[in-house]
C-alpha cells in the first residue's frame, strides 16, 4: 500500500509541475518626486565624480521565494518626461547584498556590492527619455533568503558639465524602510529612490528535484517502519 501511495504522489507531482508565468512588481508605484540622478546630471568637478548610483530593495518585497529577473522598468510620467539623457553609457548591475535598507555607504559604493554581482545590461541611450523605459537584460537569479537586492548603476564617459540637467525619472520620496539609495553625486544617502518595475519569473523546482525529494522521504519512511517492526 505504501509503494502504491508513493507512486501516486510522484505522478501527481509530475503532472502538477508547470513553467512559471512572468510576474511584474512595481516598487514606488505612487511616485512623489522626480530624480535626475543618475540619468539627467553630469559631473561638476573632480571632487564630485557623479558616476555611480545604488539602490537597495528589501528582501521582504519578494515573498514568492527565488526569482529570475529579466527586465527593469523606469518611469518619467511627471515633470521629467521628455528630458534628454546624459549622453553616456549606463551599466546596470544586480547583486544580493548583506547590507540593510538604509545601510548603504556612499563613501564606499564598491563595498556595498554583493559577491554574486552581475552585469544586467549596458545601455547608451540617446534623445529624450520615454514615458516608460524598459531595460531588458541578462537574467539575474535572486534569492531573497540570502539578503536584499542591490541595483548598482555605473556611468561610463561622464563629462564635466555643471550646467547639464536632463532626464528625470519618477521616485519615491520615502520608501518607509523598503528601499534606500546612495550615490557619489555629492555623496548622498537617502530613504528615497527610483520607482522601479521588475519583471521576473518565480523559480519552481524541476520535476526531477521533486521526485528525488519524494523518493528520499519514502526511503526514510520505509527505514523507520522497518526499525519499528
Amino acid at each position: 500500500m505504501l509503494i502504491r501511495a508513493l507512486g501516486a504522489a510522484l505522478l501527481a507531482l509530475l503532472a502538477g509541475s508547470a513553467p512559471a508565468s512572468a510576474n511584474f512588481l512595481v516598487i514606488g508605484s505612487n511616485p512623489t518626486t522626480e530624480l535626475a540622478v543618475p540619468f539627467g546630471l553630469a559631473s561638476d568637478g573632480p571632487s564630485d565624480p557623479s558616476n555611480r548610483y545604488q539602490q537597495v530593495l528589501s528582501a521582504g518585497l519578494f515573498r514568492q521565494g527565488p526569482i529570475a529577473i529579466t527586465a527593469l522598468t523606469l518611469y518619467a510620467q511627471g515633470q521629467g518626461a521628455g528630458g534628454a539623457y546624459n549622453p553616456v553609457t549606463y551599466n546596470f548591475g544586480l547583486s544580493t547584498t548583506a547590507l540593510a535598507v538604509g545601510g548603504l555607504d556612499p563613501a564606499n559604493l564598491a563595498g556595498n556590492v554583493g559577491p554574486n554581482a552581475a552585469l544586467f545590461a549596458s545601455i547608451s541611450p540617446t534623445g529624450a527619455a520615454p514615458t516608460t523605459w524598459t531595460i531588458n537584460g541578462s537574467t539575474f537569479v535572486y534569492d531573497p533568503s540570502r539578503g536584499n537586492l542591490l541595483l548598482d548603476i555605473g556611468i561610463l564617459g561622464q563629462g564635466l558639465d555643471a550646467g547639464f540637467l536632463g532626464a528625470s525619472f519618477d521616485g519615491q520620496a520615502d520608501y518607509g524602510g523598503l528601499s534606500s539609495s546612495a550615490d557619489n553625486f555629492g555623496g548622498n544617502i537617502a530613504s528615497s529612490g527610483l520607482s522601479i518595475g521588475i519583471t521576473f519569473n518565480v523559480i519552481v523546482p524541476e520535476p526531477s528535484s521533486l521526485v528525488l525529494g519524494a523518493l528520499g522521504g519514502a526511503f526514510a519512511l520505509l527505514a523507520i517502519r522497518r526499525k519499528a517492526g
